[in-house]
Formats: C-alpha cells, structure tokens, sequence
C-alpha cells in the first residue's frame, strides 16, 4: 500500500474519531435522543457555523452509518467541529488525537485491513449502484443542491431532481467583480430575504431554498445599495 493510500486511511479514521467524539458531548449537553435533536442543538452550540441539514447528514452517515449519507467534511467544517471540542482546528485535534491513543490502539495493519476491507465493499457497493434512483435533492450548506435518493433522504426537506437547478442555482456573495447582467442585457443574479431577513443572492431564478418565497431579479438600484455603492451602469 503507498503512502499517501495509508495517510488517507489514517485521515478518515480521525475524522470518525472526531464525529464520535463531537456527537458524544452534543448528546450529553443536550439529553436529546434523535439525530435530529442532536443536530439541531450542535447547531445552534456553534453558533450556527455548519448549516443544520449538513450536521444530520454528518450523524446519519457517521453515527448511524447510513448508506450513502458519509460525506467527507470540508476543511472549514473539520476546523468548526475540532474548535466545538477545544481544539484549535482539526490539526491540533490530530496531534492531540495520535498521542493520547498511542497505547489504547490496535495493530496498524489489522486496523489497515480492516479499513482497507471497508474501503473494496465500499467500491463495489458505489459501482453496482443504481444511480437512477437518485431521483431528489436537497439543499447542502445553504449554498447548492446535491442529488439523493427519495427512498434515503432522512429528514430533509427534498424536491424532485432537476438539471438546471443542479447546475446552475448556487448561492453566492457578489462583489464589485461579478457579472450582474449577461450581454444581452438580461440578469444575470437574483434575490430574495432568508428567515432572519437578511438578504441573499443566487445565481438563477426560482425559489428560496429555505423560504420558498418567489427570487427577484437585481436591478441597479439593489446593487448600488446592497453590494457595491459604486456601481454605474
């Protein structure tokens, strides 16, 4: 096995440690019994830094070993979830992690095996997939949809699988260096007020994910007012 193959099993396997030990305290400061409560009190326990659906997906995949609900989080979230726990980030929760369970871990190579096991049915599992029956999507980070399946999509809110959508609604944060109508003139960014009423910016037409309040088209006026002051057009 390379190297680099055996540092990212040592990787996912600190990931694991983290997610056991994040929803292990979340389940002790919070008495909740679902994974829904659970996720729903670390939400708000880290001031909402990682979106609510995003920590279900976390507990569904890590906690319950859902199939096809293990998602790897990202850098930020890693970091997020170590701070959660006292750590720095997630590299000092390794350092700290790797020196503390020295004596109390299993022989690398049968852990290597064991993994490495996991990681072939896995596979296998992913290629005879029937990824027809991805026929959802749900809304991931509060920034894009992701496909799922209806029959496995948990507690979240989903809407039937649509292509455009998929590839072309994304929330955003525009700046004065955004394209806000194409060349033929038409917009190219609409708006719409999340829950709290704060505004937020999406890069095609439709519905709120969150709301469902109908998106408007940006004007000059919004733009000068909301993103960039500057602006002439």
């Amino acid at each position: 096995m390379k190297i680099t193959e055996i540092k990212k099993i040592k990787n996912e396997v600190l990931i694991e440690n983290l997610m056991d030990l994040v929803f292990k305290k979340t389940e002790e400061d919070s008495n909740a019994t679902t994974g829904y409560g659970i996720s729903k009190h670390l939400f708000h326990a880290m001031d909402e830094e990682i979106a609510e659906r995003t920590l279900l997906r976390y507990y569904d995949g890590y906690i319950l070993k859902k199939e096809g609900e293990k998602t790897k989080p990202n850098a930020f979230n890693l970091d997020a979830l170590s701070g959660y726990l006292g750590f720095e980030n997630f590299s000092d929760f390794s350092l700290q992690k790797k020196s503390t369970t020295k004596k109390e871990s299993i022989s690398l190579n049968k852990r290597l095996s064991l993994i490495g096991s996991t990681i072939i049915v896995t596979c296998i599992g992913y290629i005879t997939y029937d990824s027809t029956k991805e026929n959802c999507m749900i809304w991931v980070d509060n920034t894009h949809y992701e496909t799922v399946s209806c029959e496995e999509k948990g507690a979240f809110e989903s809407i039937s699988k649509d292509m455009y959508v998929l590839e072309n609604f994304k929330r955003i944060a525009p700046d004065s260096t955004y394209a806000f109508f194409k060349i033929d003139g038409k917009e190219n960014l609409w708006y719409g007020k999340n829950s709290k009423g704060d505004l937020e910016y999406f890069t095609s037409h439709g519905k709120h994910p969150i709301t469902d309040g109908t998106l408007k088209k940006i004007t000059p006026y919004m733009i000068k007012n909301h993103i960039w002051k500057n602006y002439k057009n």
